[in-house]
């Protein structure tokens, strides 16, 4: 069978288009939580909140799939869950973090009131001394 040169030039432009086709760069929000997901504070995340880093991890790979398929709709609805969850768990992690030097400042706050306690103690027993030493028996 012989073809024609149209059919030729049919049957390319059919293959570019098709391989054209492709999910295209990703959008700007994906790349941003991958970028946030890069972040040295990730894997202390990681460890204090397990199930909210993989929960965040699973909508990511639903949105590369999403990308993948070119559903821009689903890929920005993942991502944006992705996202939602990635800052919960960050600032649940952020909130541990303060309560945590909070307790650390009351601790110290505690240890100087302490400090201060004792030497008002000493300062007593001194001037108790000081007034022995000038009375004269």
């Amino acid at each position: 069978m012989k073809l024609g040169l149209n059919t030729h030039t049919s049957l390319i432009a059919v293959f570019v288009v098709v391989l054209g086709c492709g999910a295209g760069p990703k959008p700007a929000e994906l790349m941003k939580f991958e970028e946030m997901r890069k972040d040295e504070y990730s894997e202390t995340v990681k460890e204090r909140f397990p199930a909210l880093f993989k929960e965040a991890d699973g909508y990511y790979l639903n949105a590369v799939d999403a990308h993948d398929d070119s559903e821009p709709e689903d890929t920005r609805h993942w991502t944006r869950m992705a996202t939602i969850t990635w800052r919960s768990a960050v600032a649940l992690s952020q909130k541990k973090d303060a309560e945590d030097s909070i307790k650390a400042a009351q601790n110290r706050l505690k240890a100087g009131e302490e400090d201060i306690e004792k030497a008002k103690a000493r300062r007593k027993t001194a001037q108790a001394l000081a007034e022995l030493k000038n009375m004269k028996f």
